[in-house]
């Protein structure tokens, strides 16, 4: 895994920016390794929601989800893909888009 400073730069006339360090990964590490476990942790998010908090059950599902949190943030920490629009970015200019379609300009720097 490659280690990456993320800047984002919200608005360049004021200067707005945000920095993160995240970890690239290619999508087929996600595929088959990220995205099946956080299938798994919906699930059970989905199921504790219609459990109430008495259940002993409750507690194992609170305990199963807390386990595979842990296991993907100590086995990949913050990461992103190769596939992500952060990545793709640096193809379009540093320019990424928001889910509301805004345009934020990104700096990746290798670590």
């Amino acid at each position: 895994m490659e280690r990456y400073k993320i800047t984002y730069i919200f608005n360049t006339f004021l200067n707005y920016q945000v920095t993160q360090e995240k970890n690239l990964i290619p999508r087929s590490i996600y595929n088959e390794s990220i995205k099946p476990k956080l299938i798994e942790i919906g699930e059970l998010e989905n199921e504790l929601c219609s459990i109430s908090k008495n259940n002993k059950r409750y507690k194992v599902i609170e305990f199963q989800i807390k386990s595979l949190k842990s296991s993907l943030k100590k086995q990949y920490g913050e990461y992103f893909t190769d596939q992500s629009t952060i990545w793709l970015s640096q193809y379009n200019n540093g320019i990424m888009y928001d889910y509301a379609g805004n345009s934020i300009l990104v700096k990746l720097e290798k670590l």
